[in-house]
């Protein structure tokens, strides 16, 4: 197989082949702040040789440790290799707001600027206040220069102007198009940090299998469920799932779309009429969930919960002509 199963999450892993090397076989040094890409290309550093990174085919982070992409020189058939790997963190409950997620608002430009938080963004979204382009986002697994946008079906497009910089700086370059940084706008940025009990983000590929299970390390039930196929040139749409879906009944079986305004619609084939639990979500068929992967059909999901103090997932009934009181359970007396 070419999965390594840790039981965690990496952020950090050095590999080096042990037998049947050669004159290229170095030892490979990967991290996700530099980038650890999901179906790409990754930046790595080689211990043993002076040169500067390079990008290179490499490894998949999954919840539970890692996977080889392809043939290289990491993945030769009949070698065997050796490998330490570093658990990501944070590993404990956050208990301030500031930790894991911040709002910036700036006076677009259009030269390059550094957006910065006080830790390390690990999915961000933009969006001018002042014309028709909509959000723009960028998520550290899907690796820096690579876009989506809530408001269509597309797949994800390279953008190298929109990218993670090192620890905790998303940099916005020359944009004159797309909303992101262009000239005499107003952008408002959302920061997000993933951390148990409250946010995190998973990448696959599709298999086309009705009832398959996703792995998480959310460490709690999901209460939403945000999924893009990122991989299909025709474009899909964004599937969510929610618990308060059909009143609360039977979410699972329910689905709505980001990128449209229209109702919740009943479908198994997003879902599979399963409710997620702390360790797994299920999906069913559907390309926007689980196509063939040989079909371009790869996959992002957000998984969202409530965490008391700091994030809250629920709903509410509204009587027209009436207020509507939301308690989030945010207020100090």
């Amino acid at each position: 197989s070419n999965s390594v199963n840790l039981g965690f999450e990496p952020q950090w892993v050095i590999i080096k082949a042990s037998s049947n090397t050669s004159s290229t076989d170095r030892w490979v040094i990967l991290d996700n702040i530099r980038g650890i890409v999901s179906n790409g290309d990754d930046e790595r550093l080689e211990a043993d040789y002076a040169g500067a990174a390079v990008n290179a085919g490499g490894i998949t982070l999954t919840p539970s440790g890692f996977y080889l992409e392809s043939n290289n020189e990491y993945n030769s058939s009949g070698a065997t290799y050796i490998y330490m790997a570093i658990r990501r963190g944070p590993m404990q409950t956050p208990t301030s707001t500031s930790s894991v997620f911040a709002i910036n608002n700036r006076n677009s430009t259009g030269s390059s600027i550094d957006i910065t938080s006080n830790f390390p963004v690990d999915w961000f979204f933009t969006k001018t206040r002042d014309d028709t382009y909509g959000f723009q986002q960028l998520s550290r697994l899907q690796g820096s220069g690579v876009r989506l946008g809530f408001y269509g079906t597309f797949a994800e497009q390279t953008d190298p102007n929109f990218e993670f910089d090192h620890n905790n700086k998303v940099v916005a370059g020359s944009d004159s198009s797309i909303g992101i940084n262009r000239s005499g706008d107003n952008n408002i940025d959302y920061m997000f940090r993933r951390a148990p009990n409250f946010f995190e983000v998973v990448t696959y590929n599709g298999n086309n299998t009705s009832g398959r299970t996703i792995t998480h390390n959310l460490g709690v039930v999901p209460e939403m469920i945000w999924i893009k196929n990122r991989g299909y040139s025709g474009g899909e749409d964004w599937a969510v799932y929610h618990k308060n879906l059909n009143g609360g009944t039977d979410p699972e079986d329910y689905y709505l779309k980001i990128n449209a305004n229209s109702s919740e619609s009943n479908n198994d084939g997003n879902f599979n009429d399963t409710a997620p639990t702390s360790t797994v979500f299920t999906v069913g068929s559907d390309r926007r969930v689980n196509g063939n992967v040989a079909d371009g059909n790869r996959y992002i999901a957000y998984l969202f919960a409530t965490l008391a103090g700091i994030s809250k997932v629920g709903g509410f009934s509204h009587t027209n002509g009436s207020s509507t009181d939301v308690d989030c359970g945010f207020s100090s007396g």
